[in-house]
């Protein structure tokens, strides 16, 4: 058997999917219908987790040779109007090969007749089939429907998507066709899952666009004018929404601030007048295509990994004025710089375009910083951690990290559009729970004992916590990390409505942070932040301890401004002297010992365990253990860990997806200490759930002993 590396490569990688197909099948290995049934499990897995496609989802395969109609899995995401439908093409060929067009002619095809097939109520299908449930439950409703996504799955190469790739309909529903090759899913396994925005304007939208080559094209980049009608960039908003402004250093600011409220206007009143009072976006690309054979001038036909760096509220005024605002595009038209960027210059090229671009409306400096890669995981755990709502035990809530200004407003207003979406939204992202890089510095520096920096402002406290930030491993911003830094958040938070109860003075601001400040280096940092997480609110008796705390804090403010002579409090409050006259002025305000948690300290590679409910203090995994540890797990003991937990009451179909799209990261070796952690948490999840129902999933009993004595579970 060959042993497949880390998947680094694409020839290891398609290597690492066989061997995992193979050996999921076991004794079926031989048999073609189970190995396009695990790789399309597999593969919708690995999708689920991107946001791809809809965690809802099953893998079967059922063909109709009469009605030429073919599927091996499809999902249904009802409150959104989206259904999923995957025709998959398993060749089992090592090294890959491209496939036929004619092959994925006939895969589109087959999965469109499906899709037709299926929402008219004409699809001739057994009821014993494991597509039956899906069809009827699609047929109910099939009103609600008004989108497709029709995805090909293949272990081969694609050569090119032209012709398969884009929008259409079916009926009175729009279709759009998306191709995963061997490229995509290697490109997921490594860690660069976002797709780039690729756009044929003539095939999307029938209409090239018009430009005129820059003379200041240099070794780095070339540069061209262009001229792009509005409904055309509708269009393309509409479709890659955020993916498209992912370079930019906000989101849609909505209709609020000055300059975004007099583009509505100009959308609204002078349409034709656009062009002339709007300065334009500017964007890049990494390749071009013309239009062949044109004769009255260069048109683009097509931009490759496109993004706006500059003019996100002018693309998103023009969406919203065209969608909601009831807005005639049709005489609207943007000027647009289009810079295409060489490869090897884009790193330092582009951050340096997004930054000099931006000057219409104001930027902070914390704007800049949106792209880091330890923003971009902290907004991605943010969006896949859930908790009880302290009101509420039957509500699962997130705490909503928004890392591009204005991005928490964009998504309700996207969610708006679906039915019950805004609602649903407002119920799982509560507006308390939305918290910033501003907040994060905020917290995170009062923590650690700089109370006097966060009286400096917002915007200099946070250019000292991003100056750490910068250098930071991103790879430690796991679950355990987030749970604290939300801790910290609440600990900020709820001292905040201790100081504005019991404070009137002009100075509550300082008085919040360098309370926090005090508390932690009182406790020795050593306070129990999971408690904190784990039941979103400060436990009994901390806030009579903070109570007593701030106003100690106020009186030595005022009394270490007057001791040295300084008539502004806010200017003393900034001082490093500050913080040194009350860490001399407080020595006796003691914290139980029920309040506290020892060894909160994080070292990677290990994990420390220190979650309650079962878990033995003191525990560690090491990621060189787990791994041989998860090698060691059958695919039967997988596939029933997973049916196991799809009982539980608090299963969530994301954990479907990661367990199964993880089983690639384990049989390569690419387990960072963040998945280690997630991993460990659903484990212990699994384990508390499943302990007592061993009679119903005997074949886990091993698997639980293993558990035990790795996690110290009892």
């Amino acid at each position: 058997m060959t042993t497949p590396g880390d998947g680094n490569s694409l020839s290891d990688f398609s290597e690492l999917l066989r061997q995992l197909v193979l050996d999921y099948c076991g004794s079926d290995a031989d048999e073609p219908l189970a190995m396009n049934r695990s790789f399309t499990d597999l593969v919708r897995g690995m999708l689920a987790e991107q946001g791809e496609i809809t965690v809802d989802s099953a893998a079967f395969d059922f063909s109709s040779r009469p009605q030429a109609a073919s599927v091996s899995g499809m999902g249904i995401k009802e409150e959104s109007g989206q259904l999923d439908i995957i025709v998959t093409i398993w060749k089992n060929r090592v090294p890959p090969v491209n496939l036929r067009a004619s092959e994925i002619q006939k895969a589109v095809e087959e999965g469109k007749n499906f899709a037709g097939l299926s929402i008219s109520g004409e699809l001739k299908i057994d009821e014993g089939h494991d597509a039956y449930q899906w069809v009827k439950r699609l047929e109910k409703c099939r009103d609600r429907i008004d989108r497709i996504n029709l995805f090909v799955f293949t272990d081969q190469l694609v050569a090119s998507v032209e012709g398969y790739a884009g929008v259409s309909r079916i009926g009175d529903k729009e279709l759009t066709v998306n191709i995963c090759g061997l490229e995509q899913l290697h490109r997921i396994h490594i860690g660069s899952g976002d797709e780039p925005v690729d756009v044929d304007f003539v095939r999307e939208f029938g209409e090239s666009i018009p430009c005129i080559a820059s003379m200041s094209s240099t070794d780095e980049y070339d540069s061209y004018m262009a001229v792009i009608p509005g409904a055309v960039l509708h269009a393309v908003y509409d479709k890659y929404r955020t993916r498209l402004l992912e370079d930019n250093v906000r989101n849609f600011l909505q209709s609020r601030g000055k300059v975004n409220r007099q583009i509505m206007d100009t959308l609204r009143n002078r349409p034709d007048r656009f062009f002339a009072y709007n300065n334009g976006i500017s964007t890049i690309a990494a390749e071009v295509e013309f239009v062949r054979g044109n004769r009255d001038g260069q048109r683009i036909r097509a931009l490759k990994n496109w993004r706006i760096v500059n003019g996100g509220q002018t693309t998103a005024s023009i969406h919203s004025a065209g969608e909601s605002g009831g807005v005639d595009l049709g005489p609207v038209f943007v000027p647009a710089k289009i810079i295409v960027v060489r490869q090897d210059t884009e790193d330092d090229l582009i951050p340096s375009i997004a930054r000099y671009a931006n000057s219409q409306n104001k930027v902070e400096e914390a704007d800049f910083s949106s792209n880091e890669p330890y923003y971009r995981e902290l907004q991605r755990l943010s969006r896949t951690l859930w908790m009880k709502s302290p009101g509420d035990v039957q509500l699962s809530t997130r705490w909503y990290f928004e890392r591009t200004r204005g991005q928490y407003e964009d998504e309700k207003k996207v969610e708006k559009s679906q039915r019950g979406g805004q609602a649903r939204f407002d119920r799982q992202n509560p507006r308390g729970q939305k918290f910033t890089k501003l907040d994060i510095a905020k917290s995170e520096n009062a923590w650690i004992g700089k109370p006097n920096v966060v009286s400096l402002g917002k915007q200099k406290n946070f250019q000292d916590f991003n100056s750490r930030i910068e250098a930071h491993d991103s790879s430690q911003v796991d679950n355990e990390y987030f749970s604290r830094l939300i801790a910290k958040r609440i600990l900020f938070i709820e001292t905040e409505k201790i100081v504005k109860a019991n404070l009137v003075n002009g100075y509550k601001a300082n008085i919040v942070a360098y309370a926090v400040a005090y508390l932690g280096l009182m406790t020795e940092y050593s306070l129990d932040l999971d408690r904190i997480y784990v039941t979103q609110r400060l436990p009994d008796p901390l806030g009579s301890i903070i109570k007593d705390l701030v106003g100690r804090i106020d009186k030595l403010i005022v009394d270490g401004a007057n001791d040295g002579r300084v008539r502004n409090i806010g200017e003393w409050c900034k001082k490093p002297e500050c913080w040194e006259y009350i860490k001399l002025g407080i020595h006796d305000l003691p914290v139980p010992e029920s309040l506290l948690k020892k060894s909160l300290s994080k070292s990677l590679p290990e994990i420390v365990i220190t979650t309650d409910n079962g878990t033995r203090p003191g525990v560690q995994v090491d990621q060189n253990t787990m791994q041989d540890f998860l090698k060691r797990i059958t695919r039967w003991e997988w596939q029933s860990l997973i049916s196991m937990w799809e009982t539980s009451p608090d299963f969530l179909a994301a954990d479907r997806a990661f367990l199964i799209s993880r089983q690639v990261s384990v049989r390569s070796g690419r387990l960072d200490a963040r998945t280690v952690g997630r991993l460990c948490d659903l484990f212990k999840k699994c384990y508390r759930f499943g302990n007592g129902r061993l009679g119903e999933h005997p074949q886990l009993r091993d698997l639980f002993t293993k558990l035990e004595e790795l996690l110290g579970l009892e």
